[in-house]
């Protein structure tokens, strides 16, 4: 979640999530995806926006200091808009990348790139970037540097295509299983 205000006015109110759940095929690096991302961008005139998907993934490695997979799902993305703008409702596909380093056993790097290209206009298309920098501090608490960059090609007039954001914070991790 992102909100911001300068001389007491809003200038930045943004907000992303998402759940997943994957099924791994026992014996081989394959696996089988269901994914719902939902955001809300108030400059973008984006009340909230909805993207379940499906689809397969790779994993090309999966170690404790180097992850490396790849999906690429299938998805509709429905977008109901803050104004009079028509909600609309499109087929998009989803590929997504992830690599993840650990460097002198403590300092992690990791990209997460996925592109959204239409399938109904193939020269729409929005994608999100978030590299990160985390080094622990203790055992459940991390310091974490992120860049995020949401990107559309369809944005209205008088916005920007690109929100780029940098992101300092304390991550406090903690395990339910």
């Amino acid at each position: 979640a992102t909100y911001a205000s300068e001389n007491r006015k809003m200038n930045t109110q943004k907000y992303y999530g998402m759940a997943a759940y994957n099924q791994d095929r026992p014996g081989t690096p394959w696996y089988f995806f269901v994914k719902l991302e939902a955001d809300h961008d108030y400059f973008a005139n984006i009340d909230y926006r909805l993207i379940p998907s499906v689809g397969p993934g790779y994993r090309f490695y999966e170690e404790e200091d180097f992850k490396l997979f790849t999906e690429i799902g299938l998805g509709a993305q429905y977008t109901h808009y803050r104004d009079v703008t028509e909600d609309s409702t499109e087929l998009i596909l989803t590929p997504r990348l992830y690599i993840e380093k650990t460097f002198w056993g403590k300092l992690k790097l990791s990209e997460d790139f996925t592109l959204y290209p239409s399938l109904s206009d193939m020269g729409e298309y929005r994608f999100r970037s978030e590299s990160i920098a985390e080094y622990p501090i203790s055992k459940a608490l991390a310091g974490r540097f992120s860049i995020i960059n949401d990107y559309s090609s369809d944005v209205p007039p008088d916005t920007k295509k690109s929100d780029l954001r940098l992101v300092s914070a304390i991550v406090y991790t903690f395990s339910w299983f």
